[in-house]
């Protein structure tokens, strides 16, 4: 067995979370019981209160737990891990969603590609609902610069095997990605100036993609997502949006992107003042506008 495990890439698997007790203890039972035989995880606590950190330490031992004194949101928190376990030299690191629950062949179809596929440098796998585990909430993501549109493929559908193909994709779920270690020393972290959230995990695509690495969608890794539908959106969610997407697009998009954009944008905000004004809530698009002016203000790196 020590030869077997000596055989394989070291995997070290980070979840970060924040006052989500009892899916980080479901997720980490499900981790338990993956059949590689060769990875760690590491627990990166933002904060919590509701005793995460301690539940952790009480029922998984074996895993090792950060707690941050305070809330770095998700590309800060994932830094942190992703920087621990780097100093312990492992081939492969996962950002795993504390709200996941993985197939128990999930770690050696991930690691598999990786090993077989040339110039691998992001993987995620085929993510269910969990509470619907027949329906695929995204099997890899494609990017649209002239529209700064983002979608997730096979959203909503039934799987019947229509995404069973390995294949390049434009991005993945921040929910689950998988970086080689010669990709993230090639790209770096997560860029933290889009947190607390939304917008890193694609932005880390583009950058190795950029960088002459490959992001694959591996169906046979398979895993649950326990989603949240949005009832209600906050101001802050709204401007945070606005900005991201824009500091996204300042990065990424081209002369020839931005020429398409410029039209696209004032018509998608026409439509939006249109939509906003009849249900009465003109103020979520001048909180977004404004999260979208506000990047004048974030230093180009």
């Amino acid at each position: 067995m020590t030869d077997v495990v000596n055989a394989a890439p070291r995997v070290a698997v980070i979840l970060l979370n924040w006052n989500q007790k009892e899916m980080t203890l479901a997720c980490l039972r499900s981790l338990a019981g993956v059949d590689y035989p060769n990875f760690g995880v590491v627990l990166v606590d933002n904060a919590s209160g509701d005793g995460s950190a301690g539940a952790v330490r009480r029922d998984f031992p074996q895993v090792t737990v950060i707690s941050n004194h305070e809330n770095l949101g998700v590309a800060g928190g994932r830094n942190v891990g992703l920087s621990h376990v780097l100093e312990e030299g492992a081939d492969y690191l996962l950002l795993l969603d504390n709200d996941t629950e993985v197939d128990p062949g999930f770690l050696t179809e991930m690691v598999r590609a990786g090993e077989e596929e040339p110039k691998a440098g992001i993987l995620t796998g085929k993510i269910y609902f969990h509470d619907r585990p027949d329906v695929i909430w995204c099997a890899g993501g494609t990017l649209d610069l002239y529209r700064c549109d983002f979608r997730l493929t096979g959203h909503g559908e039934t799987d019947q095997g229509q995404h069973d193909q390995l294949r390049d994709v434009d991005h993945v779920a921040g929910c689950c990605q998988m970086i080689t270690r010669p990709a993230l020393d090639a790209v770096g972290l997560l860029d933290e100036r889009f947190s607390p959230y939304f917008c890193e995990d694609t932005d880390w695509c583009a950058r190795a993609i950029k960088a002459g690495f490959r992001v694959l969608y591996v169906p046979r890794a398979r895993l649950w997502h326990h989603v949240v539908k949005k009832t209600e959106v906050s101001d802050r969610y709204l401007f945070l949006k606005g900005r991201n997407l824009l500091l996204f697009m300042r990065k990424h998009a081209r002369p020839r992107h931005w020429f398409v954009f410029a039209f696209v944008a004032l018509g998608r905000a026409l439509k939006v003042v249109w939509r906003e004004l009849r249900a009465g809530n003109i103020k979520h698009f001048f909180t977004m506008a404004r999260g979208a002016f506000s990047v004048l203000k974030i230093r180009k790196k």
